[in-house]
C-alpha cells in the first residue's frame, strides 16, 4: 500500500513498480478501483537496461478526495500471451485541509445590496454563503474592512454569515454607497473572501392601503420664478400631481397585494414657468411600503422527501416554495424526511472450501455457502450455480450445497463449482442488484472402498525341498485404488508350516521331509495367500510343487550338472456323468436306428421278408407248389434237395424266382392256341 495527499495534483505519478515477463511487451491494466472512481490513467509500461524486467507507472488522472474515499483499493492484470497475473495495491488517500469555498457571486465581481433610507433597524442585509469540503469542520466570518471607515461600527456580521446594519441610512447626510470585505476561515486558517457593495436609495415612502389622495411627497422648484407649474412627464395612472401646488397624491387606494408593481415606482416631475419660459425635471422614487396584513404559507403544507441513502451532505434534497404577501412574519411547515435503501454493496462470501468424504451418499449436504450484505443485515440473497461440475447442487434460498452423485476419489480428487449470489429487494428500484461471483473448491477425502486386485490370482511354481528360505518362492502382484498398505497372510493352516509371506514374497521354511522309510511330505501344495488393505480381503492361490532333493555330498567326486527338472503335463478329460449317460443313450438309439435302415434296404433289394405269392397258372406249378410244400414240412432247409423218387427239389423261393425271372423265350399264345386238340 502507498500514501497518496488528496492536493496532489492529475498526471503525478503515485505508484511505481517493476514486473517480471518474457514477453517483449506486456500489457498492463487496471481490472477493478474500489470504490469505482475515474482518477487514474492506463497505467504505463516502459522497458529496463535488464531484459525481461518492466518498469510499471501509475497516473493520476484526476484529484483523489479523502472525505469521499479514504482508502482506495487497485486490481491490476498484467497480460501476457501465456495468460495473466493479477496483483492489487491499496492507495491510503491523506487528509489534507481543503479551503473553504464561497459563493461565486460573493467573491466576483461581489455582491450587491440596496436599500432604502430611513429602514427601520437592525436589518439584515445580506447572508454569505461559504461551505468546507471537510468532514466536521466549523467556518467563522468577520468584517475585514468597511470603506468609508467612518462607518465601521455600523454593521456586524453573525456566526452563520449574516451581515447586519444596527444603523438607519440617510441618503442626505450620510454615505449613500459602501463597501465590506468579508473573510469566511476554517478552524486552520484556510479562507476565502469576497465583497459585499450597499447602495443607498433616495425615495419616498408610503404605506399601502391608505385610500385615495392621500399625500405622497411635495415637489418645490425655486420660489423666486413667479406662477411655477407642475406636472408629470409620463402618464403615472397610480399618482396624480397638484398643478399649482407640486402635490403627489394617490390616484386610489394602493394595495401591494392586488398589484405588486405599485412596491415601487419611479415618478419624472416637470416644474416649468410660462412667464420665463422656462423648465427643470425632478424624479421622483415613491416606495410604497407594505402592511403587515397576512402571514406567510407555505406549499405543500407537509412536505414529504424520500432520500437515498448515499445522498451526499450538503445535497439539495427538495424546493420547499414559501410565500408572504406582506413583510416578514414566521409561518411553519412540517418537513417528513424518509429515508430509502440504496443497494451500493456486492455481496461477499465467507466460506469458499468444503471437504467431503467419497462415500457420501448422493443428496447430502456438503456444506453452507454463506455471503453478507452489508446493505441489509438480514442478507435477502438468493444463491445459484453459473458454471462447474454438475456434480452438485444448491439451495437458492438457504445456501446448501448438496451432493448430486457418486464421488470417487480415484477418479477425481477436487471439484470447482462456481456460485453466484445475488440481493434482492435492497432498493427502491426493484431492477437494481447486485452479485458477485467466487470458486469454490471442493475436496474429495479418499476412503478405502477399494479392494486390493492381484494380477494374476493364481500362481504355479517348482522348487526344491532344499531351496534356502532366504530366497522368495514367487511375489504377487497386487495393485490397491486407494494407495493403502498391502500385507499378505497365508490363510490354509496346511501351509503355513511350511511357508511364510514377507511383505507380498512368498519364501520356503526349509522344512520338507522326504525320508523314504520315514515321515514323506507331499509334493505339492495349495497356498492360499490372503492379500489385505487394512478393510478389504482379496484371496490368490500359489501352487508350489516341491521336488525332493538331497543335500548329501556323494562320496566320489562327480563333475557336478545342474539338475534338470521335467514337468510332464497330461491331458484328461473328465466329464459329467450326466454327458455319459446322455451320450450312451444317444449311441444305443442311433445303432437301433441305422440297423432298421440297413435291414430294410437289403429286404428290397434281396427280397428278404414276406412277399405276395401269385396264384399258379398250370398243373405243373401246383404240383412244384405241392412239392415244395411238403420238403417245406419235412423239414427240409436248403434251397436244393433230392427227394423220394429221385427228382430234384427246389425251394419255394426258387420257384417263385424262376417264375418271375425272363428267360429269353418266348411263347405265342396264338400259335398254342392254333394246336390245342380241342380247337
Amino acid at each position: 500500500s502507498v500514501s497518496v495527499s488528496e492536493s496532489t495534483r492529475p498526471r503525478s505519478v503515485v505508484v511505481e513498480f517493476q514486473v517480471q515477463s518474457s514477453s517483449l511487451l506486456p500489457t498492463v491494466i487496471i481490472l477493478s478501483v474500489n470504490p469505482e472512481l475515474a482518477v487514474f490513467e492506463t497505467p504505463i509500461v516502459n522497458p529496463t537496461k535488464v531484459s525481461g524486467i518492466f518498469n510499471v507507472q501509475i497516473v493520476l488522472n484526476g484529484s483523489l478526495d479523502y472525505e469521499k474515499a479514504s482508502m482506495v483499493s487497485v486490481r491490476l492484470g498484467l497480460v501476457t500471451p501465456s495468460g495473466r497475473v493479477d496483483q492489487t495495491f491499496h492507495i491510503r488517500v491523506v487528509d489534507e485541509n481543503n479551503t473553504p469555498q464561497c459563493e461565486p457571486l460573493f467573491q466576483l465581481p461581489g455582491a450587491e445590496v440596496h436599500v432604502p433610507e430611513n429602514l427601520p433597524v437592525p436589518v439584515t442585509l445580506y447572508t454569505v454563503l461559504a461551505s468546507d469540503p471537510d468532514r466536521n469542520d466549523t467556518l467563522s466570518f468577520s468584517i475585514s474592512q468597511v470603506l468609508p471607515n467612518t462607518s465601521k461600527e455600523q454593521f456586524h456580521i453573525s456566526g452563520g454569515g449574516s451581515i447586519i446594519s444596527n444603523q438607519p441610512f440617510d441618503y442626505h447626510t450620510g454615505p449613500r454607497e459602501l463597501m465590506l470585505s468579508v473573510v469566511v476561515r476554517d478552524k486552520h486558517g484556510a479562507n476565502c473572501t469576497g465583497t459585499v457593495r450597499i447602495k443607498v436609495l433616495k425615495n419616498v415612502s408610503t404605506f399601502e392601503n391608505q385610500g385615495p389622495e392621500d399625500i405622497v411627497a411635495i415637489v418645490r422648484a425655486n420660489l423666486t420664478i413667479p406662477d411655477v407649474l407642475y406636472t408629470f412627464v409620463k402618464d403615472y395612472p397610480h399618482f396624480k400631481i397638484g398643478r399649482e401646488d407640486g402635490i403627489i397624491r394617490t390616484a386610489y387606494n394602493l394595495d401591494l397585494e392586488a398589484e405588486r408593481a405599485l412596491a415601487q415606482s419611479v415618478l419624472l416631475v416637470r416644474a416649468y414657468s410660462v412667464a420665463v419660459e422656462r423648465s427643470a425635471t425632478a424624479t421622483v422614487t415613491v416606495n410604497v411600503l407594505d402592511v403587515n396584513e397576512f402571514p406567510p404559507f407555505c406549499f405543500p403544507s407537509v412536505f414529504v422527501l424520500e432520500v437515498s441513502e448515499t445522498t451526499e451532505v450538503g445535497s439539495s434534497l427538495g424546493s420547499l416554495t414559501c410565500v408572504d404577501i406582506d413583510v416578514s412574519n414566521q409561518t411553519q411547515v412540517r418537513v417528513l424526511v424518509s429515508v430509502t435503501p440504496v443497494n451500493e454493496h456486492d455481496p461477499a462470501f465467507q466460506t469458499l472450501f468444503f471437504s467431503v468424504p467419497e462415500g457420501t451418499r448422493p443428496g447430502t449436504a456438503v456444506g453452507t455457502v454463506v455471503a453478507r450484505d452489508t446493505d441489509w443485515p438480514f442478507d435477502n440473497i438468493r444463491y445459484s450455480i453459473t458454471s462447474g461440475d454438475a456434480m452438485f447442487t444448491i439451495d437458492p434460498e438457504g445456501g446448501e450445497l448438496y451432493l448430486g452423485g457418486e464421488l470417487d476419489f480415484e477418479e477425481q480428487q477436487v471439484y470447482v463449482v462456481r456460485a453466484q449470489a445475488e440481493d434482492y429487494e435492497q432498493d427502491v428500484d426493484r431492477t437494481n442488484r447486485k452479485r458477485r461471483t467466487v470458486d469454490i473448491t471442493v475436496q474429495v477425502e479418499d476412503v478405502n472402498d477399494n479392494a486390493p486386485v492381484c494380477d494374476p490370482i493364481s500362481y504355479e511354481s517348482t522348487i526344491f525341498s532344499t531351496l534356502s528360505n532366504k530366497l522368495p518362492i514367487l511375489s504377487l502382484s497386487c495393485t490397491d485404488a486407494d494407495d493403502d498398505e498391502l500385507t499378505a497372510t497365508i490363510a490354509n493352516g496346511a501351509a503355513v508350516d511350511r511357508f511364510l509371506m514377507t511383505g507380498l514374497s512368498l519364501f520356503s521354511k526349509n522344512v520338507f521331509s522326504y525320508v523314504v522309510d520315514g515321515v514323506y511330505d507331499r509334493t505339492m501344495f495349495e497356498v492360499t495367500i490372503s492379500v489385505s488393505d487394512g478393510r478389504h480381503h482379496t484371496a490368490t492361490v500359489a501352487y508350489i510343487y516341491v521336488v525332493p532333493w538331497t543335500t548329501t555330498v556323494p562320496t566320489t567326486t562327480t563333475t557336478a550338472k545342474p539338475p534338470q527338472v521335467v514337468t510332464v503335463m497330461s491331458d484328461y478329460w473328465d466329464p459329467e456323468p450326466w454327458f455319459v449317460a446322455v451320450v450312451t443313450v444317444t449311441g444305443v438309439l442311433l445303432l437301433v436306428v441305422t440297423s432298421l435302415l440297413i435291414w430294410t434296404i437289403l429286404s428290397r433289394v434281396y427280397g428278404w421278408g414276406l412277399k405276395y405269392v401269385p396264384e399258379p397258372t398250370s398243373n405243373k406249378t401246383e404240383e412244384i407248389g405241392k412239392m415244395s410244400t411238403e420238403v417245406s414240412q419235412n423239414g427240409a432247409n436248403e434251397n436244393d434237395q433230392a427227394s423220394l423218387d429221385g427228382t430234384l427239389s427246389l425251394s419255394k423261393v426258387s420257384i417263385q424266382d424262376d417264375l418271375m425271372r425272363f428267360d429269353g423265350k418266348a411263347q405265342d399264345p396264338g400259335r398254342s392256341y392254333l394246336f390245342k386238340s380241342t380247337t
